[in-house]
């Protein structure tokens, strides 16, 4: 695409990568509700990357929240297990507490959509694991209401862990799977395993649906952002371009020098200034009318576009008639050599108007140098200055510059507006 989940699931700060989406392909999405399962592959994609900005850095934010409430249950530990509170301290200082800062420190440097949530679904599988084996291990009388601790732990998951719902729904089996296990070969009352059990299952049910809810509402607040966001890089796009020729305008080359020069200044970059101006064309207007100019000024933006060397060069529509070309990375000769090629072929190039053969041509200014030592308004006048000679010597040339004109005499301007 040219140019990116809003609702609070996403931050404003996470970027999208949009390079190949569309507006087609957003809107499809959109109609066709794909956001409840998968987007198309670039749409996917972008979405993933998107999301994954804000999950890796969401998970990080959550270590410490999560160490800190996790050992905060040793309190209910001491007290619904205390026979096995020494397995208890190891299992949560020795073990799973270290797990948990080893994947807070570890998710800085992973990449890829898997690794971070397996790290993600390992913390609370862990935790399951350590309930369960103090509960195996115990023998006190409320060891019973101690395995319930498994419940908030499969919420956190779901809730608030959010992994994507092939990893949500793998750790909740695994985890089931787990808790069930260890209640069925326990010996609690059977009573007490089809409550745990059936509890269990319920939860992972429900937090799975809470979870699949949350992605889509996610996808589809991923669209609209994209969507409003592509809006907004059309309107800019516009403001930027001429409505005409579809070239930039002054304000996207005031814009891009104030941005860029001051680089373009440290690294010593040479820039030079193509400016032209289309011979005679207030003649041809008054002839064959402003439709007709209209379609010579798009045939000259057409070929200037078409001539620039790459994406670092820059086409503008200046004003009326007249156009401006900044090449980077360019001296005099480059300049020249491009305003001659140019010229060559709007030289040769016919306009068909009935049974008429219209051809064109265009005088040409040039002028470099260094952007450490020059502003752009003293190369654009240097160039308009050189545009103005060329004018003056006969038209359909290209002029260097000789000297910059301080300040043009009513006679000259009355001659340059004949011109």
């Amino acid at each position: 695409m040219e140019c990116s989940v809003a609702s609070g699931l996403v931050p404003e700060g996470a970027k999208v990568q949009q390079s190949t989406i569309t507006q087609a392909d957003l809107e499809t999405a959109i109609r066709q509700k794909s956001w409840t399962g998968k987007f198309s592959p670039a749409l996917e994609a972008a979405y993933l990357s998107y999301v994954r900005q804000y999950h890796v850095g969401y998970l990080r934010s959550t270590i410490i929240p999560s160490l800190f409430i996790y050992n905060a249950f040793l309190i209910a530990d001491y007290l619904l297990v205390p026979d096995s509170f020494g397995l208890t301290l190891m299992l949560h200082l020795g073990m799973v507490s270290i797990w948990i800062l080893v994947v807070g420190l570890s998710l800085k440097n992973v990449h890829g959509p898997v690794v971070p949530q397996l790290l993600a679904v390992s913390i609370p599988i862990l935790m399951i694991a350590q309930i369960m084996m103090v509960y195996s291990a115990s023998e006190s009388v409320a060891k019973e209401q101690y395995q319930y601790l498994a419940i908030p732990i499969v919420i956190y998951m779901n809730v608030v862990i959010r992994p994507d719902r092939r990893f949500a729904l793998g750790a909740s089996a695994l985890i089931t799977a787990l808790y069930s296990t260890t209640l069925i070969v326990g010996s609690a009352p059977f009573s007490v395993k089809l409550v745990g059990i059936s509890t269990i299952i319920a939860v992972a049910y429900l937090t799975l649906s809470a979870n699949a809810r949350m992605e889509r509402d996610t996808r589809h607040a991923f669209l609209r952002r994209l969507q409003d966001e592509h809006h907004r890089n059309q309107s800019e796009e516009a403001a930027n371009r001429d409505a005409l020729t579809g070239l930039s305008n002054r304000r996207h080359l005031d814009s891009w020098v104030n941005a860029n020069w001051e680089r373009l200044a440290q690294d010593n970059i040479s820039i030079a200034i193509v400016m032209l101006d289309i011979d005679h064309f207030k003649s041809l207007n008054d002839r064959h009318g402003h439709t007709i100019g209209d379609r010579c000024l798009e045939k000259v933006a057409d070929l200037l576009s078409k001539n620039l060397r790459d994406t670092s060069d820059m086409a503008v529509r200046y004003g009326g008639e007249e156009f401006l070309v900044m090449l980077t990375a360019a001296d005099l000769t480059t300049a020249k050599q491009f305003a001659e090629r140019v010229r060559h072929a709007l030289e040769t190039m016919s306009l068909d108007i009935e049974e008429e053969c219209l051809y064109l041509t265009a005088s040409f200014g040039v002028m470099a140098g260094p952007a450490s030592s020059h502003a752009i308004e003293e190369l654009i006048e240097g160039a308009d200055s050189a545009l103005y000679n060329a004018k003056l010597s006969g038209r359909n040339r290209v002029c260097p510059p000789s000297r910059l004109r301080k300040k043009q005499s009513g006679d000259d301007k009355a001659a340059a507006a004949a011109l």
